[in-house]
């Protein structure tokens, strides 16, 4: 069985990598509670070779059992040959180690001081920002321990943070703060730099399984993630965890500039019962989903399941298009999982590992396909429309005629998104996803009704995501384009605005992204009469804008 090959699994990379499972946190302030690990493997609880993505949060019902990152590229240094590397799922192996990189020596860093992870509330943010100057004050460690500075041989400048006085160093005593996302993050620092031969067997404890050996080929790679989640009233970005990633290429050879950058997204969906499900693609949201595969999500030995409430789940990009998604299967044979990361660029180049097209139709393989149509994205379907019989979904694989329905069962895929194909040294790229989780209120009376949900919650979460970084809520989702200081800050009567510009707008802007004060080419503002609280400042001028924190104490 699945689940109890895969604890043997996660029990042997347990001994392997001991301090990177006990580097794990878990993101529980919105409607799903889920964990994430210090070399950026979601959802899955390492040491007990479970899922880890309850959803909803409190019904110990789980909707994904794991999530990975995956990156492909070619450079001069391989030759010109695609290769990839892997934060997979228990059992497979683990190309990504925690930490920085050392640029000078160009290997992984291997202090103490960041072979963890960091968990951070708003709320521990705003407070900070109001109390720091304040007798008996304490700083938590969650930002006293906050890594906005590197170790001596790493980048200087790691997790993001409010630099008041710009002298590029990170102190919480003198009022700095964690920039997040969200209202909970979780930040982790991880890395490719290492190589060799490298062998594994997904079943260690079992001689006859197969032993799998590839030469790893780093890309001389740096990850920061931020992982958040809100608690907000929108019900559909509750039910969201959000993914903030930013790579990038820390090596000092020309040898590693690299080209046709490719990232793919592994989600091993097991959507309460892990046996029946079904995956989809909807191009027109960018996202790739798992939904229920028949009208009774039954609980069984491994997990509980959702009964007669059906639920669906979705990766969605938020700011490019989808690429690519491929479904693969727990077997051996060309469709199956990943067993040699080189074979990774196959599957984001609509190819499958024995380099056979995938096909539209059918199982995208050999059962039902149109030989003349290649595609990149499988099940494009719409399951809602389930009586028009031109839509290729799982339920009416078959284009011919031939309505019989896949069978149900363990689903993963793959998905990526649209990016630069260009990553040289010294550059960094970045990319924003969200699980998006969603289920029925009532009874399910079609497998496609969550479907519905999804589609309705992931259009609500894009519209929240869009809305959060275009107000500015907080200032680290504002691309700021001009530069200028307020002073004194926090302030109680007046503000100063220090600022080159002769012409411009300044408006001030409440936490709920409500404009309550406007003024014209105003250098100094009162602010008597706003109650004291965390507000932001907007500078509008011909050449473009800016956003600062205001923090009022009377």
């Amino acid at each position: 069985m699945k689940k109890t090959q895969l604890l043997q699994c996660s029990l042997f990379l347990l001994i392997s990598s001991s301090s990177i499972a006990q580097n794990h946190e878990f993101l529980d302030i919105g409607n799903i509670r889920a964990m994430v690990s210090s070399d950026g493997l979601l959802f899955n609880n390492r040491t007990l070779g479970t899922a880890s993505f309850e959803a909803p949060k409190g019904s110990d019902i789980n909707a994904i059992y794991s999530s990975s990152l995956m990156l492909t590229a070619s450079s001069i240094r391989n030759g010109n040959q695609h290769y990839s590397y892997v934060i997979d799922r228990p059992g497979t192996i683990q190309s990504f180690r925690t930490g920085p990189v050392d640029i000078i020596h160009q290997v992984g860093d291997t202090s103490s001081q960041f072979n963890r992870i960091w968990k951070i509330s708003k709320a521990a943010i705003d407070a900070h920002i109001l109390n720091w100057s304040t007798t008996n004050y304490v700083i938590p460690s969650s930002i006293i321990d906050w890594p906005g500075n590197g170790a001596l041989n790493t980048a200087q400048k790691l997790a993001p943070f409010a630099d008041l006085d710009n002298d590029g160093l990170y102190e919480p005593q003198n009022g700095e703060y964690p920039l997040i996302k969200g209202d909970q993050a979780i930040f982790y620092i991880a890395n490719d730099f290492r190589q060799g031969w490298h062998s594994f067997q997904l079943n260690p404890n079992n001689s006859n399984d197969t032993l799998y050996d590839f030469y790893d080929n780093p890309m001389r790679i740096e990850i920061h993630g931020m992982i958040y989640a809100y608690n907000s009233s929108s019900v559909a970005a509750n039910n969201s965890i959000f993914v903030h990633l930013k790579i990038h290429n820390r090596s000092n050879s020309n040898l590693d500039n690299h080209n046709n950058l490719k990232l793919s997204v592994a989600a091993d969906f097991d959507l309460g019962n892990f046996a029946d499900d079904y995956v989809g693609t909807d191009s027109l949201r960018n996202m790739f989903y798992a939904y229920n595969g028949d009208l009774h999500d039954k609980s069984n030995t491994f997990s509980n399941g959702y009964e007669h409430k059906l639920a669906a789940v979705g990766v969605k990009f938020l700011d490019n298009s989808i690429e690519h998604s491929v479904h693969y299967d727990h077997t051996s044979g060309p469709t199956s999982e990943l067993d040699d990361p080189r074979t990774m660029s196959n599957y984001q180049n609509g190819l499958w590992k024995n380099n056979q097209p995938i096909y539209y139709g059918g199982n995208a393989f050999d059962f039902c396909i149109d030989t003349t149509i290649r595609t990149k994205l499988v099940y494009s379907g719409n399951p809602t429309l389930f009586s028009d019989t031109t839509q290729w979904v799982e339920s009416n694989p078959c284009l011919n005629g031939n309505t019989v329905p896949n069978t149900p069962g363990d689903r993963r895929i793959y998905g990526g998104p649209s990016i630069s194909p260009q990553l040289n040294i010294g550059q960094s790229t970045e990319i924003d996803y969200v699980y998006i989780f969603a289920r029925d209120k009532d009874s399910s009376s079609h497998i496609s009704d969550p479907v519905q949900d999804l589609f309705n919650a992931a259009d609500s979460v894009q519209a929240f995501y869009d809305r959060e970084r275009f107000v500015g809520i907080s200032e680290q989702k504002v691309k700021n384009q001009l530069d200028f200081k307020i002073y004194p800050n926090p302030a109680k009567e007046t503000i100063t605005i220090e600022t080159d510009l002769r012409v411009f707008d300044v408006e001030i802007i409440n936490l709920q992204g409500q404009s309550i004060q406007q003024e014209k080419d105003t250098k100094t503002l009162t602010i008597s009469h706003l109650s004291c609280g965390i507000y932001f400042l907007k500078l509008l001028g011909e050449s473009g804008s800016g956003v600062r924190r205001l923090v009022v104490s009377h």
